[in-house]
């Protein structure tokens, strides 16, 4: 069982290898995308740069929008009466 363990990771590494000397052989062309709260590197297209960019901003504000209810929360909680 020890045998065939090595064997795939032997395998997967040998893989890991190959891909990195691949990479290597090839020219970077890396862009830089700049958001209000974030630097985007990518080796893609400007408009799919533009895209994760705009997934982070997103996502910040959202996380942003969570916390200041939560203070907000915290500050003056709800009260209910009844169901």
């Amino acid at each position: 069982m020890a045998r065939h363990m090595f064997k795939r990771i032997f395998l997967l590494l040998s893989l890991l290898a190959a891909l990195v000397a691949s990479a290597r052989d090839q020219p970077e062309n890396w862009l830089e995308v700049r958001s209000p709260h974030f630097i985007v590197l990518s080796d893609s297209s400007e408009k799919q740069a533009r895209h994760v960019a705009d997934q982070f901003e997103r996502v910040c504000l959202v996380v942003r929008n969570l916390i200041s209810a939560r203070e907000r929360g915290s500050r003056n909680p709800h009260r209910r009466i009844g169901s």
